[in-house]
């Protein structure tokens, strides 16, 4: 719905203002920089590295899908790097550019490396699926002690976070080792001496392979479509990762000034606000002013008092956690330490509300699922449960209908 000519007229010269020269305080940029998780700091150009990878590409004559030989080929980079730098660089480049196939290149990595050690390939796609998909420990290894006595070196939790694929190859060593002391090769008992033993007797073993055929059948039936969500969340959060925003409150409105704005005046100022902050994330004015209207009637104040979300567009106290997680703290953001009673302040909550909102539509990649995902939250939204669908969808009616006056 169009702006009324009033409130479109004053949000545009507010605009137009803030824009010119950069003295908004607010400053965006897309390049990789160095607040970025040192586990996926890139530090070669992504032309440097297509160029690399599609050579190897090239080479690929496997009848295969466009996108598994992709996934093939770089599996086959990974494995000429003899350094855990330049793989480590390598992987960098394929997750900045396409995280949720950096999944499928990972699963491919850890069933190539399974099958080389004579280790049944499910193995380490059920530990994946264990850790909820994590990239930083792919298949859960905790006995570092352990590993490191046959690698024959020393092996930090830190070593394995930055290098994913690392982290398999050691944890398929020690898998390996498991086999052969325990004299066990199929899929239930490697699994259950890897995650319960060492055993004193075969009573106890047999108790607990109960427990991994229970947590199998839920590996079975809901892998696929659990590792689908994942990738979806793992680009807003890539998103979240790369993006370098900076805000300079000490160039916006104190709040006694801004409390001292009549309601109209008060009004222009976030238009203003939010204007300059949708320029720069690439995000429709209009529906996030109707977000607004919805969530809070253009009141900064407003609390919901059962869920506890705060401000112009409501942010649940688990939001704000999960965007402070993504982002690396919100002192990157604001140049100092941010918490949730800060959403008090309109130039923070807009931040905050319309970052959240632009995470749920990188994720999702559709502007009704994103509205939606952003009054229910992402997660609950992925999960897909009927009451939840339902609420989102009598939310996005609302945004839909609202009118800006």
């Amino acid at each position: 719905m169009p702006l009324k000519p009033r409130t479109r007229k004053l949000a545009t010269v507010a605009l137009v203002g803030t824009l010119i020269g950069g003295a908004s305080g607010l400053v965006v940029k897309s390049a990789i920089n160095a607040h970025r998780p040192k586990e996926f700091h890139a530090i070669v150009s992504p032309e440097e590295q297509k160029k690399e990878l599609f050579k190897v590409l090239e080479k690929t004559k496997d009848k295969f899908s466009a996108a598994d030989s992709y996934v093939k080929a770089a599996v086959r980079k990974i494995y000429d790097y003899k350094d855990s730098f330049g793989r480590k660089r390598f992987a960098s480049w394929i997750y900045n550019n396409n995280p949720g196939q950096f999944y499928d290149i990972l699963e491919h990595y850890m069933q190539v490396k399974a099958r080389e050690l004579g280790l049944d390939p499910e193995i380490p796609k059920y530990l994946f699926f264990r850790t909820a998909f994590n990239l930083e420990n792919p298949i859960g290894v905790s006995d570092l002690n352990t590993i490191s006595r046959i690698v024959g070196r020393t092996i930090t939790r830190e070593e394995l976070s930055q290098d994913p694929f690392l982290a398999i190859d050691f944890g398929l060593q020690y898998l390996k080792r498991i086999s052969e002391n325990t004299k066990r090769s199929d899929l239930v008992g490697v699994l259950t001496e890897f995650l319960y033993g060492p055993f004193r007797t075969n009573k106890a073993f047999q108790k607990k392979t109960k427990d991994v055929r229970d947590l199998l059948t839920d590996y079975n039936t809901n892998y696929s479509s659990k590792l689908d969500k994942q990738k979806v969340r793992e680009s807003g959060r890539a998103y979240l990762k790369t993006l370098d925003l900076f805000v300079d409150l000490s160039k916006q409105l104190d709040m006694p000034t801004f409390e001292r704005l009549s309601p109209d005046e008060r009004k222009v100022e976030i238009i203003r606000f939010t204007s300059l902050i949708c320029e720069r994330l690439n995000l429709d004015l209009q529906t996030v002013l109707r977000m607004i209207v919805v969530e809070s009637h253009f009141n900064h104040t407003n609390q919901n008092l059962r869920t506890k979300a705060l401000g112009l567009l409501q942010i649940e106290p688990i939001n704000f956690n999960e965007l402070n997680k993504r982002v690396g703290g919100f002192e990157r953001i604001f140049g100092r330490v941010i918490s949730f009673e800060d959403l008090r302040n309109p130039y923070v909550d807009l931040v905050m509300g319309v970052l959240y909102f632009k995470y749920c539509l990188i994720s999702l990649q559709d502007l009704d699922a994103a509205i939606q995902a952003h009054n229910v939250g992402l997660d609950a939204y992925l999960l897909g449960k009927p009451e939840t669908m339902a609420a989102g969808q009598r939310y996005l009616m609302k945004v839909k209908t609202a009118t800006i006056e």
